[in-house]
């Protein structure tokens, strides 16, 4: 491969893994109390990385590992379609015409589904300034619930967050806790008194369940209070241009190197299946490193899905359900359908049992069994894999998880190092 090709390729993954670890490092300094001296669990800038954490620990984590394992791919057909092919019969017609086409349709696309996901009215609280945030000592604008004392039951931002990661660490599973705002028209209301749960956004957690009994909430009330709470935070954003964070002031930016880091990882998947005879006569030699690099990557890929679903989870607990097709107040588009994200997770597997070499038998049958079981396993405890990704993924997340996901990643690094050593060592061809 062509020295300009391995260029080009180092400097757009360099640039997206540039911002993705920016963007992170930027909430630490945004929003810590002194950047200087790092305080973790419990801090506000911890509680919103692990909150947001398919942003704010999938990306500089996982999405490097993805950009180093697709590395070797994306160079290839970066090489293949810019330079001509020694045997004619490899020849791509118009290749050079297909890959700026192709380069400028992925920027465009990117742009477009980056803008659009910005049209949401859902505010995320880091796009919340941090003085504003804090609401320390500030009289509330919106009053989440009227007590019978007449006080307001409403509880800051922060305390919100601090409420979900700490009744996710305390309680096996919090998908039941989710709130159903809207009346099923198809289906008969008992005129029976309906359950109170603990609402996130009225009451500071407690671990004394005396305390809390008085606290509790039916979902008509607690979903009163979930609109107005997230009403507010949309308020505090939009009243004026000083109440935005730096990180919401680069999003256009960052969100759009994020889209475009997930199309470019999806187009590599592509066309590695449809141009795989072209890759196995051209590079040959590169064919093993290529196809678990691959595997390695797209392993590191499969975090997100499981990381938005927390997010996708948390987040109802403090905003309520996202109605995103039914015209309410608090439409958000970053909370992706969970249909997407299963699909995301589909892709994952097609690509792994894929690329599991032909001639590798005992592999090939292992995968499919083992992605059979993986299958059935979600379709069966897909709340309880919810509930263990807000846990120890996402707002649950403690310092002792992060620094397990921070270990995963630098071992596939490492795994990816010690492939490349490997295959060079052993100077083996396909």
């Amino acid at each position: 491969m062509s020295l300009y090709s391995k260029l080009f390729v180092s400097f757009v993954f360099a640039i997206l893994g540039l911002s993705f670890w920016v963007t992170t490092g930027l909430l630490y300094w945004e929003f810590s109390e002194d950047w200087r001296r790092p305080v973790f669990e419990g801090a506000l800038w911890f509680d919103l990385m692990t909150h947001y954490s398919h942003v704010f620990l999938f990306f500089p984590l996982f999405g490097t590992v993805a950009l180093f394992a697709f590395y070797l791919p994306a160079t290839a057909f970066v090489d293949m379609y810019w330079r001509p092919a020694k045997d004619p019969d490899n020849e791509i017609p118009y290749a050079k015409r297909r890959f700026v086409g192709g380069w400028i349709a992925l920027v465009l696309i990117s742009g477009g589904i980056g803008y659009g996901l910005s049209l949401g009215d859902e505010t995320s609280l880091w796009q919340i300034k941090r003085d504003q945030l804090r609401e320390g000592g500030k009289t509330r604008a919106v009053c989440a619930l009227l007590g019978q004392n007449g006080q307001c039951q409403r509880v800051t931002f922060p305390t919100a967050l601090a409420n979900v990661r700490r009744v996710s660490q305390d309680r096996e599973r919090i998908t039941d806790l989710k709130r159903v705002c809207g009346r099923d028209p198809l289906v008969e209301q008992l005129s029976g008194p309906e359950p109170k749960r603990y609402c996130f956004v009225t009451a500071q957690y407690s671990r004394d369940a005396d305390v809390l009994q008085s606290k509790l909430l039916d979902d008509k009330t607690c979903c009163t209070a979930l609109q107005r709470f997230e009403t507010d935070a949309r308020n505090v954003h939009l009243a004026t241009d000083d109440n935005r964070s730096w990180l919401d002031r680069i999003q256009y930016i960052t969100l759009g190197m994020k889209i475009f880091f997930l199309l470019v990882i999806l187009t590599i998947s592509v066309l590695l299946a449809c141009r795989r005879g072209r890759i196995m006569s051209q590079y040959g030699h590169l064919a093993h490193r290529i196809d678990r690099g691959v595997i390695i990557g797209t392993i590191a890929m499969l975090f997100l899905p499981f990381m938005n679903h927390a997010y996708m989870l948390s987040t109802e607990l403090i905003y309520g359900p996202n109605d995103w097709l039914g015209g309410g107040d608090g439409v958000s588009f970053y909370r992706v359908p969970y249909a997407l994200s299963i699909a995301f997770g589909v892709w994952g597997f097609s690509i792994m049992l894929f690329f599991i070499r032909r001639e590798d038998k005992e592999a090939e049958r292992m995968s499919k069994i083992i992605g059979t079981i993986a299958s059935g396993v979600f379709v069966l405890k897909y709340e309880s894999m919810i509930d263990y990704a807000v846990r120890f993924a996402g707002p649950g997340a403690g310092i002792h998880s992060v620094l397990t996901l921070i270990t995963i990643a630098v071992l596939m690094w490492l795994a990816l190092v010690v492939l490349k050593a490997f295959w060079s060592g052993e100077g083996r061809e396909t």
